[in-house]
């Protein structure tokens, strides 16, 4: 067997559903094994199936429609349920090789292999040098797990195996420029892209860190360059949307980086994600000078002692001016979480008093998510012996309103493995309802 070819499916629908961006990881992927002479496909279901027909049925007849031996498929946690049951039905009907990448593949690795035998591998950390690897070692029809990447989980004959074979991550300098060709960019209205890779903070709830070991590579500036090079020449696109996790970590790279595009880029803009500690006065008029024009913030919430132990070392007071004077310069995004296991309905009163601050500024938009037990955090583990599912109560940051409810098969996947689909949980406790009271009254009353 010679595989020189290969799908890469993303199965993930943006939250908001008027913007369609190309999936970013995918497109990288193809990027990098097409220096090596596999050829990619990207298949992309959030616009080639509408919302309303994202069902399993509807997934696993789109997935048969793909010619490829060997099928790539990216996951989160708000549709791993749904791609483990539409490839039980792809694998009825095909010969398949399913291959599982992104968060959920890389923190559930060993368990999905073990509970679903339609899964063939899973890769852990970011895909472009690991699937490249896991490519070779298929070609040689060769057992030797020397030769196979460590982040590599698989099953032969009902054996699950592991690499042994210690890869090293792929350099900054060596992640590739993003090559649009791979996908039809006219299908697209938002565009993104990468400066870092990774994040040197330690935020409980999120898994970004599980995913790349809590360690950051920044891109030199002159491929991130060129990279906007080919996205604005190529593409329609007028705004590019870094989506690191913090855009502004090094002053010095901000500086430049703000110069410099302006004077590359005089009639483009650019948004970001954005650290609230480095929402300086001085760095949102360099950013705003530069053609930024959107930020998102976490700031996760309203209470003094819970904003230090989210890391971030402000007070309220601060915190409200800083957003004050960004929503001057640009719109701003700002993203509150409720729902954490040891936080009480005074101190979610706190976070409610901000967000009634805020939403009176100009250029402001407020999410305020239920907490969801993302698979391979430090708080799932925590509360994963005290989570129930309703699926009446499914955090909106994994499972949006616009979505089509879980079918029956689903349901019972996800009461099965609590451990695998935790994202669909929320904490067992009296505390855990009074607080939705409080957060769907407030709601009603002012969002």
């Amino acid at each position: 067997m010679m595989i020189k070819e290969i799908a890469l499916v993303n199965m993930c629908y943006p939250k908001d559903a008027a913007f369609r961006s190309p999936p970013l990881g995918l497109l990288s992927i193809a990027s990098f094994l097409n220096q090596f002479g596999v050829k990619s496909r990207i298949y992309d279901i959030s616009v080639d199936i509408r919302r309303e027909n994202f069902t399993v049925d509807d997934v696993a007849n789109y997935l048969c429609t793909i010619d490829e031996t060997i099928i790539g498929i990216s996951t989160w946690d708000s549709v791993i349920a749904k791609i483990i049951l539409s490839v039980q039905k792809l694998k009825q009907q095909k010969d398949k090789i399913i291959v599982l990448g992104g968060p959920t593949a890389t923190n559930l690795s060993t368990l999905l292999i073990e509970k679903f035998s339609c899964i063939d591998f899973c890769v852990e950390g970011e895909g472009e040098k690991t699937m490249l690897n896991l490519l070779n070692w298929l070609n040689s029809n060769n057992s030797d797990l020397s030769l196979l990447s460590a982040k590599i989980v698989g099953r032969k004959e009902n054996e699950i195996f592991r690499g042994t074979y210690k890869d090293d991550v792929l350099n900054a300098d060596d992640i590739p420029i993003i090559n649009y060709g791979f996908c039809e960019v006219d299908r697209y209205n938002r565009f993104e892209a990468s400066s870092t890779r990774g994040c040197p903070f330690k935020c409980e709830f999120c898994s970004i860190n599980s995913t790349l070991d809590n360690k950051i590579r920044v891109r030199p500036l002159n491929k991130i360059f060129e990279e906007l090079e080919v996205l604005f020449s190529t593409t329609k696109c007028e705004t590019a949307n870094f989506v690191d996790d913090n855009f502004g970590l090094y002053n010095s790279r901000l500086r430049e980086f703000c110069d410099t595009f302006r004077k590359r880029f005089p009639d483009k803009n650019w948004g970001c994600y954005f650290r609230l500690n480095d929402l300086t006065k001085e760095n949102v008029d360099l950013m705003a000078n530069s053609g930024c024009i959107g930020v998102f913030i976490g700031v996760e919430t309203g209470n003094i002692d819970r904003l230090k132990k989210c890391g971030k070392g402000i007070d309220r007071q601060e915190l409200l001016a800083r957003i004050k004077y960004a929503t001057t310069k640009f719109d701003v995004t700002a993203s509150f979480i409720w729902g954490f296991p040891d936080e009480d309905e005074i101190q979610l009163l706190d976070t409610f008093e901000v967000i009634e601050k805020i939403i009176k500024y100009d250029n402001i938009v407020i999410d305020l998510y239920q907490l969801s037990p993302l698979s391979g955090t430090p708080l799932t583990a925590k509360m994963l012996n005290n989570l129930v599912f309703n699926e009446e109560v499914i955090s909106g940051f994994i499972f949006p309103p616009n979505m089509p409810k879980l079918s029956e098969q689903e349901k019972e996947l996800i009461c099965k493995y609590p451990q695998i689909f935790s994202a669909y949980y929320h904490e067992d406790t009296e505390c855990f309802g009074n607080k939705l009271n409080m957060v769907n009254k407030f709601l009603g009353e002012n969002i």
